[in-house]
């Protein structure tokens, strides 16, 4: 599917010379012929991953995620001091999520522990079983 036809702007893809030379030839064969385009040796910077002033790297997603959250853990929803809250994926790229701010979380250290692996309503009703979380 030409990216162009479907309003994108760019389109990424498998850059070995095989892989160009089949693309070509469909879109030589394709009726809206062979549109312009432009093959990179490296791959573009990734725009999704930037903050309002700068690239996104840990400590400025800790500053921004504290922030929004209002220093609270959203597993025991106790207000937690700055350093003894943890960096948490909402869900890991292997379950689909993605390096964007959206798809992370700050934890205190004991949820964290707590949730492992394990999703944020297994987590909250470990936290009611032991008394942590009330309903």
């Amino acid at each position: 599917v030409v990216a162009e036809r479907l309003d994108r702007h760019w389109i990424a893809i498998d850059r070995t010379p095989q892989t160009v030379e089949i693309l070509e030839g469909r879109f030589e064969r394709s009726p809206g012929g062979k549109p312009d385009m432009t093959i990179l040796k490296t791959p573009p910077e990734r725009s999704d991953l930037r903050i309002t002033h700068g690239p996104l790297n840990a400590a400025r997603l800790r500053e921004l995620l504290y922030d929004r959250q209002d220093g609270m853990c959203p597993g025991c929803e106790y207000e937690v001091p700055r350093h003894l809250l943890a960096l948490d994926r909402m869900a890991h790229p292997k379950r689909g999520g993605q390096d964007v701010p959206d798809t992370f979380q700050l934890l205190c250290l004991h949820c964290r522990a707590v949730r492992g692996r394990n999703n944020m309503d297994q987590l909250q009703l470990q936290l009611f079983r032991k008394g942590i979380l009330m309903a």
